[in-house]
């Protein structure tokens, strides 16, 4: 919402491209990254920007920023009448909790486990590919 020049707070004009809490085109995605610089451990995770808000308390102006996981949206645009909703991974999540609990096994939310959830293979690198099959790759 802001940044410093010389030392003085300005409003960044960027950021004021909304219009009735929406975000219009051009400031779509936040990329948030966990051990940056560490290759071993770093991980990128993309989000599309749903709403945003502007909440003014006293003198303290706070916004917030309403977000889906981008790979979430992308294939909830696919169209297939198939429902992938977050509630699914956190039953799946309690399950490997309650089960197993092995670090090796977590699940994770990404699109490997969100193609596997809609029936879709990852496409194979060598070996027969069945014409009649759905596959996916990134």
């Amino acid at each position: 919402m802001y940044y410093r020049r010389d030392g003085v707070l300005v409003e960044n004009p960027n950021w004021y491209n909304t219009r009735n809490s929406n975000l219009i085109e051009g400031l779509r995605k936040i990329k948030v990254i966990f051990n940056k610089g560490n290759s071993e451990k770093e991980a990128v995770f993309e989000f599309v920007i749903l709403n945003v808000n502007e909440v003014h308390e006293n003198d303290i102006l706070t916004c917030e920023v309403k977000c889906e996981g981008l790979a979430f949206h992308e294939l909830g645009k696919i169209g297939y009448k198939i429902d992938l909703s977050p509630e699914g991974f956190y039953l799946t999540y309690k399950d490997w909790a309650e089960k197993d609990g092995n670090p090796a096994t977590e699940p994770i939310q990404d699109l490997d486990y969100w193609c596997g959830q809609a029936g879709l293979e990852l496409l194979p690198t060598e070996g027969f590919i069945n014409p009649s099959r759905w596959y996916y790759t990134v």
